[in-house]
């Protein structure tokens, strides 16, 4: 391994004046602040700060008044379309997604049913038209992006078909052959590349545990702030949605334990702005399925979607989902004493495991 160390100045933009007051200003953490705070009104100061900034010799790219000159006006593109700035992919480049009906991969009420198995059986067809088949649905379009978890988080349907197996750039077994799953044990990362294929115009999926959904909750919040200032710019069209789905809850961790319990990340969602974020706790899987659908076609919004590992009851059908997710709550009359009418107590549950306790109750 190669490991390069250049000066602070050199490697990490650390730099300006070299000191003020013999104290040490360039190369140190001092120049990531704003080491000269009296420059209006100090006359030592300003010309500091003149004299750094006129280091750059900005003076021998402009003319006169200050236009380019003829050699920076040679490099730009006379076709404004080859322009970075013009390119339409950096401001309109949003495609939506062709979703099959989510009302076909229905689980019948009454049943059992892992959400998060049902959920990848219906992600494998946003991927593939038919499963097995190697013809595209949105094949370049959708991408899941997993910190090594799809397995774990039961979502591996995605992989059967051909062409939404796992892509990994470097390896062997499946380079070059369109994976749409990217796979990197780094939450960082995946948020990172889910940020910027949702701003060139795709869509995307992040899951993860309860617990690590939260490494990324800055990153997720200052996205947010972005998102809100695109939003009231008028040249910025549409963008998708940055959706996560979230599984191990707190609620129920099997063999992990305390060492996965985390909520964190919704709260950290629930205080962005209320404009944009939105967090869905589906009672089943077809009030997920439901759910999933919407995230996948919302635009400008930050998801986060909370699910079930394992098997779990099937409360309602696919049209009595529908109407619950519509109204974004409903009384559940086979549950409830006389129909639900004029009740002296009320259990309220939300997301699959304290629904399933309040149904118990």
């Amino acid at each position: 391994m190669a490991s390069d160390h250049p000066p602070h100045s050199q490697g990490y933009g650390w730099c300006g004046s070299k000191e003020l007051n013999g104290k040490l200003i360039e190369g140190s953490f001092a120049s990531h602040q704003v080491p000269l705070t009296n420059v209006k009104t100090d006359k030592h100061e300003f010309s500091m700060l003149k004299e750094w900034l006129e280091s750059y010799e900005i003076h021998s790219l402009l003319q006169k008044h200050g236009e380019h000159i003829d050699e920076i006006q040679h490099v730009i593109p006379w076709d404004e379309n080859k322009r970075m700035g013009m390119r339409k992919e950096t401001y309109d480049a949003h495609a939506p997604l062709e979703l099959p009906l989510w009302s076909d991969s229905e689980v019948k009420k009454g049943s059992q049913e892992s959400c998060m198995e049902v959920v990848g059986g219906y992600l494998l067809k946003v991927f593939a038209r038919y499963v097995y088949s190697f013809e595209r649905c949105n094949p370049k379009t959708f991408r899941i992006f997993s910190p090594n978890e799809l397995v774990s988080d039961k979502l591996f349907a995605v992989l059967e078909a051909p062409n939404s197996g796992r892509n990994f750039q470097w390896d062997v077994a499946s380079r070059n052959k369109g994976g749409r799953v990217v796979e990197i044990l780094s939450e960082h990362t995946c948020q990172g590349m889910l940020q910027g294929y949702t701003l060139t115009g795709r869509t995307g999926l992040l899951p993860s545990y309860e617990a690590f959904l939260g490494i990324v909750g800055t990153m997720c919040a200052q996205y947010a702030k972005f998102v809100k200032m695109a939003r009231e710019t008028d040249w910025r069209r549409d963008i998708s949605s940055i959706n996560y789905v979230e599984t191990s809850t707190w609620t129920r961790q099997e063999h992990n334990g305390f060492s996965h319990q985390n909520p964190s990340i919704i709260g950290s969602i629930l205080a962005l702005k209320a404009s944009i974020a939105r967090v869905y706790l589906p009672p089943d899987v077809n009030c997920f399925l439901s759910t999933v659908v919407h995230c996948l076609r919302a635009k400008h919004y930050v998801n986060l979607m909370v699910g079930s590992k394992q098997p779990t009851p099937v409360w309602l059908s696919a049209e009595e989902a529908d109407k619950h997710c519509i109204a974004g709550a409903s009384v559940w009359k086979f549950a409830s004493t006389d129909g639900g009418v004029k009740p002296d107590v009320v259990l309220v549950g939300i997301g699959v495991e304290v629904t399933f306790a309040v149904i118990a109750a």
